[in-house]
């Protein structure tokens, strides 16, 4: 997960959004850094990064945020606009990718409000809105003082309502594209987060985040979660490590960071395969390069109908019943063909024979998508059997779920 945010003074630094079409994902904490002045410490920043190659990919990886949930009494588009001509005006910043919002806390209502008023800037092609998603506030704040802790989540009504606002956000963006012959904004959910009260009652905090994540990523949102540490009741974030903490107790020591799995595990839905089980002919290995983690699982060749190896993947969550997309990251010298048995326990979900194309080489990893429902659940498992009467290697590295 990539991270977010050294915030200044109208300038937030941003990692993890990329251009249009192309997702990204991160953490956004805020408020624990020091406070600089925008430009001046974009410069500052600039000089200390002192190899050229270096100086160079942070330039181009750097994206301005001109402001962060501006009141009622503040005016949106007089800062978009000062803030544009701020930043276009410094040598380097012409194609710099700015983050603009609406009026009133940067909701996503806010941003709707900003399309269909025909607010957003046409003579700018480097902008990407962006929105803060809390809905409904009596679940994602009932760690505050004012809310009732306890509140639960995940009604059929509740998740298609979801899906409802964020439609509302593409079918707003797209419309005033089409109105002034341009393109559709990329969007970037800034903010979304449960505070941790929830999990003191249920496990709904965890399905929100992973719904909220897959339906961003259904439709190409870059996202990021709020916050990255604290995780009192009446904060959001996803370990026990805070600045103040680091600074007065373990200057020098950040080996006891870590985070909590739940959120993490809701956010990433992603996994690895060797941490699952391999039976028969099937082992762990890390001899080819390219692969995430400590290494992938390896099929070797099979006798003409054994279908007794395999390698299962346990402890799935599902936040809904619902067909999704699974993505396995693989390498193969030639084609294959994997049967893939998807389970809730030990309930058979489906079970289906899926084609895997070679790749060029087990050096040279693709990812392949297949459809495939599950239950709402903690237990799913997915099973890979062996090729059948394979006389080849296949390797799988990880799988991703997502809507």
């Amino acid at each position: 997960m990539q991270g977010s945010g050294v915030q200044g003074s109208g300038v937030q630094g941003v990692q993890g959004v990329q251009g249009s079409g192309v997702q990204g994902s991160g953490v956004h904490s805020g408020g624990e850094g020091a406070n600089f002045g925008g430009a001046n410490f974009f410069s500052g920043v600039q000089a200390g990064v002192q190899d050229e190659e270096n100086r160079r990919q942070f330039l181009e990886n750097v994206f301005f945020e001109i402001a962060n949930e501006p009141r009622s009494n503040h005016n949106a588009q007089e800062i978009i606009s000062t803030g544009l001509s701020a930043i276009r005006s410094i040598s380097g910043n012409e194609t710099r990718m700015v983050i603009i919002c609406g009026d009133g806390f940067s909701t996503r209502q806010a941003l709707i409000d900003e399309f269909d008023n025909n607010n957003i800037p046409l003579d700018d092609n480097y902008l990407i809105g962006t929105f803060h998603y809390y809905d409904p506030f009596d679940f994602t704040k009932q760690g505050a003082a004012d809310r009732t802790p306890g509140i639960t989540w995940g009604s059929e009504l509740e998740f298609q309502q979801v899906e409802t606002h964020f439609d509302q956000v593409v079918t707003a963006n797209n419309n005033w594209a089409a109105r002034n012959n341009t393109q559709p904004l990329p969007i970037y959910l800034g903010e979304f987060g449960v505070d941790n009260e929830a999990d003191n009652h249920h496990s709904d905090r965890k399905k929100w985040l992973s719904w909220i994540r897959m339906q961003a990523e259904k439709r190409e949102f870059s996202w990021a979660h709020w916050n990255m540490y604290s995780n009192i009741d009446t904060a959001k974030g996803m370990g026990p490590w805070t600045w103040s903490y680091w600074q007065t107790t373990q200057p020098n020591n950040m080996t006891d960071r870590y985070f909590d799995p739940d959120p993490v595990e809701a956010l990433i839905g992603r996994y690895e395969f060797e941490s699952g089980n391999e039976v028969g002919n099937v082992q762990e290995s890390n001899f080819y390069p390219g692969f995430s983690g400590e290494s992938y699982i390896e099929f070797l060749a099979n006798e003409p109908n054994d279908y007794g190896s395999f390698s299962q993947l346990n402890s799935i969550y599902i936040p809904k019943t619902d067909t999704y997309k699974v993505n396995i990251h693989y390498a193969a010298n030639t084609n294959h063909i994997l049967r893939l048995v998807s389970k809730n326990g030990d309930d058979e979900t489906s079970s289906t024979n899926v084609a895997f194309n070679a790749t060029g080489g087990l050096n040279s990893w693709n990812t392949h998508e297949i459809e495939l429902p599950f239950q709402n659940s903690e237990t799913n498992s997915l099973r890979i059997v062996s090729p059948f009467g394979s006389t080849d290697k296949i390797l799988l590295d990880w799988l991703h779920i997502s809507l």
